[in-house]
């Protein structure tokens, strides 16, 4: 299962063509210039449009996560830079406490969220960081889905399940706190409970 949605960057690169080519075939069609003088003014625009696509490159991948636009979210309306590896525990109601680890994938508009379990992994279908208006907390909700073992002996089968997760995020003393609530069909009746973890890591591992 996976989104249906565009990327910003072809989006950005659609338009620019486009607007370029209309452009172009305006000014042929009024014979305000020559062939000649339609390429020279097309490479002054693609160097334009280069130049706009690596500044949108440097804020999408590096420029939005800089301390201080992070530090200043009334005058920088972006989101926390929660990227990385975090490590807890997760609260099944009618279940014992397990370790748990969630992993981070961000960058300026994008977030893909990863869980592991001991008998279980999920892959976020889609994620966004998002604001309360009031209280200006953020939150990292994501709809996910994955596979586990409802019998845990060697071999068994593994079963799709889905769910969706609210968790509230905190920075304590500069180490990022992430908890909050989930709710999951797992095994038909459903499942729900807390998850509580902080980030171990800007780096992540792709496992347990």
């Amino acid at each position: 299962m996976q989104p249906i949605q565009f990327k910003a960057s072809t989006i950005i690169a659609v338009v620019s063509i486009t607007s370029i080519l209309l452009f172009a075939s305006v000014l042929l069609v009024e014979q305000a210039v020559t062939w000649k003088q339609v390429g020279e003014i097309l490479i002054h625009i693609g160097l334009f449009n280069l130049l706009q696509t690596s500044v949108w490159f440097l804020i999408k991948n590096i420029g939005w996560r800089v301390t201080f636009i992070q530090d200043n979210h009334d005058l920088f309306p972006v989101p926390l830079n929660i990227g990385g590896r975090y490590i807890g525990k997760i609260i099944r109601e009618g279940e014992r406490t397990k370790s748990f680890v969630l992993e981070v994938v961000q960058d300026f508009t994008s977030v893909t969220v990863y869980t592991y379990c001991k008998h279980s992994s999920t892959k976020s279908v889609i994620a966004n960081i998002t604001i309360d208006k009031v209280s200006r907390k953020q939150y990292l909700c994501f709809f996910w889905e994955g596979l586990y073992k409802l019998h845990y002996e060697p071999g068994s089968a593994k079963h799709n399940f889905m769910g969706y997760t609210i968790l509230e995020i905190a920075n304590e003393n500069g180490i990022i706190h992430i908890s909050g609530k989930f709710f999951s069909n797992k095994e038909g009746s459903g499942s729900r409970g807390r998850i509580d973890l902080r980030r171990a890591s800007t780096r992540i591992k792709g496992s347990m």
